[in-house]
Order: structure tokens, then C-alpha cells, then sequence
């Protein structure tokens, strides 16, 4: 039998399931990944409320699964853990997902290794399947002070919109301008070196393994 779609619309987030036992299966076992990651990082329910800007009380069931949390939420507690929105999602039995973002909607997260005047928005998430597939709205508007070595698992794939900028990958770096694209595996040192025309936006869509 042919599962129907989820379909998420951000930023609000809210996910609209088809039936209700699958939606509280979704929350439940995103709230044991959370509570169980929280754990690992060792963190109090308290300290992990407090860095994500969420009250105790929500927290505490967003991790008992008695509440359907948005992306902007799922955003920031993953931020805090330092983990990608899809590992939260590691346990989800595997379904058929959709997720929307409006234009100019993206939600905006603050990345790990994140430089200053770098902006990355979340364009979208799936739930399900063993992989989980993260595309960002990357904006860069002042000069590159500090080059980035971004290094992890997974692949990469970029895209440049506007602007131009040298970008690293291991020991060679290229120019990539609008129009340009850029496939590589993340165990290479990689990240914008340079900017050469600003303002520069780029799409990155990384794909990883949900570990």
C-alpha cells in the first residue's frame, strides 16, 4: 500500500500527517533522540532550554513526544546539540515526505563553523529514508576575514546564484562565479577562501548518512 505524502511549510513547521498514529509515532521518536543526544552531550533539560531559547516546560514535551515541535524549534535544538536537523530524525520509520519553503522563508541556522556575515537558511528537510538531505541559501555580504575549513561526513553539492568568491577544497582551490557548480565528497577541508564579488549566494545542498 502506497504511503501519503507529509507535507511540511515553512518556517511555520507545522507537519500535517495523514493519520494520527503516524504523527505521535514521528514525535515520539524525534523526542528520544533529542532527550538521548541531549544526554550524550551531558546536558540538563534546563541548559539545553536555555541555549535554544525554548521554556523548560516545551522542551520537556517536545522530549516526551506530547507535542509536534516546528522546523524553527527542531532548528534551534539541533543548533544547540551541534548535530544537523535530520539527526533528530535518525529513528523515524521510513515514509514518504515533502517539505515546502515560501521565498525569502528560509529558517535561518546558525552552523556549527559559521563565520560572521554568513547567513545560512534551512530551505527544506526530509524525515525519512536512510539518508538525510540538508539545502542551504548560503549569503555571503562583507569581505572573508577568517577562511573556512569546513571537514565532515557526507557529500556536497553548491551552486552559485550571485557573485563570485575562491573556494577550498583540500589543497586546491577553484573560482566559482554565478552559474558555477561544485560536487565533492566533505571529508575534504573545504569552504569560501575569498570573496571577489559581493554579495555572494550560494546554494549548498549536503547529504549524509542518518547515523
Amino acid at each position: 500500500m502506497t504511503s501519503k505524502a507529509t507535507i511540511v511549510d515553512l518556517p511555520a513547521g507545522v507537519r500535517r500527517t495523514p493519520k494520527k498514529g503516524m504523527r505521535t509515532d514521528v514525535e515520539k521518536s524525534v523526542g528520544v533522540e533529542i532527550r538521548t543526544l541531549r544526554q550524550a552531550a551531558g546536558l540538563s533539560a534546563i541548559e539545553l532550554a536555555n541555549r535554544t531559547g525554548l521554556s523548560n516546560a516545551m522542551l520537556s514535551r517536545i522530549e516526551r513526544g506530547n507535542v509536534s515541535p516546528s522546523l524553527a524549534s527542531l532548528a534551534k535544538i539541533a543548533g544547540a546539540l551541534q548535530v544537523p536537523v535530520g539527526r533528530l530524525f535518525a529513528n523515524v520509520e521510513s515514509r514518504s515526505d515533502c517539505s515546502i519553503v515560501r521565498a525569502g522563508q528560509g529558517i535561518v541556522v546558525k552552523r556549527f563553523g559559521t563565520k560572521a556575515d554568513q547567513e545560512y537558511q534551512l530551505l527544506g528537510n526530509l524525515l525519512s529514508g536512510h539518508l538525510f538531505v540538508e539545502p542551504y541559501l548560503i549569503t555571503i555580504t562583507a569581505p572573508i576575514r577568517e577562511k573556512a575549513a569546513f571537514q565532515h561526513t557526507g557529500v556536497e553539492f553548491i551552486h552559485v546564484i550571485s557573485g563570485s568568491m575562491v573556494y577550498k577544497y583540500g589543497e586546491t582551490t577553484q573560482t566559482l562565479s554565478q552559474g558555477d557548480s561544485m560536487l565533492f565528497d566533505c571529508n575534504g577541508t573545504h569552504g569560501p577562501q575569498e570573496a571577489i564579488l559581493l554579495p555572494i549566494r550560494y546554494l549548498s545542498v549536503l547529504v549524509n548518512l542518518r547515523t
